[in-house]
């Protein structure tokens, strides 16, 4: 959502959600611009500023959202998509991040999230190579359920297109070939 009307809907989840204890000073600043659980949104009656204000917060939302850096944290190259998984609490950028890109997320004692954008050189990943990945003997992922491995389109967070139309692997799909 890119225009106002993003505010006509934030206000009316507002209004008809609970909101997370410790939020009352936020929500009271919300109130002030009519966007807040205790005002009614009326685009139509915004003042200039104001109305300049918010289209302004949007670019810069969206700036903030789509261009935050993917990793915090790095293990061998691979680092987590999303911190806080399900638990989000007061870290709203963060939720924003998965929930514009249209992930969901359990919380961390169901799923983990590693992501990787480049390979073990460091160059980013890119079609026109192949790439092995390669555990340990004996050392697979570690899982209670399952694991897999997909490779994702990191603008269109769509599974890549490929002429073997092959979109993951997993400990339960085609045998893994072992050396």
């Amino acid at each position: 959502m890119n225009t106002l009307a993003f505010f006509r809907h934030l206000n009316a989840f507002l209004r008809d959600n609970p909101r997370l204890p410790g939020e009352e000073a936020l929500m009271a600043q919300f109130d002030l611009v009519g966007i807040g659980p205790h005002a009614q949104f009326d685009e139509s009656r915004l003042p200039a500023g104001l109305r300049r204000g918010l289209e302004r917060a949007i670019a810069d939302a969206r700036a903030m959202i789509f261009n935050a850096p993917r990793a915090r944290q790095s293990y061998k190259g691979w680092s987590p998509i999303a911190q806080n998984s399900g638990r989000f609490g007061f870290d709203y950028l963060n939720r924003a991040i998965v929930e514009a890109n249209g992930f969901l997320i359990n919380q961390p004692e169901e799923s983990v999230y590693p992501g990787a954008l480049a390979d073990a050189k460091g160059d980013p990943f890119t079609g026109a190579r192949a790439y092995r990945i390669v555990f340990p003997a004996g050392a697979l992922p570690p899982h209670d359920a399952f694991w897999s491995l997909n490779a994702y389109d990191v603008r269109t967070v769509d599974l890549i297109p490929n002429p073997i139309k092959r979109y993951g692997l997993s400990d339960r799909g085609e045998k893994l070939v072992k050396r």
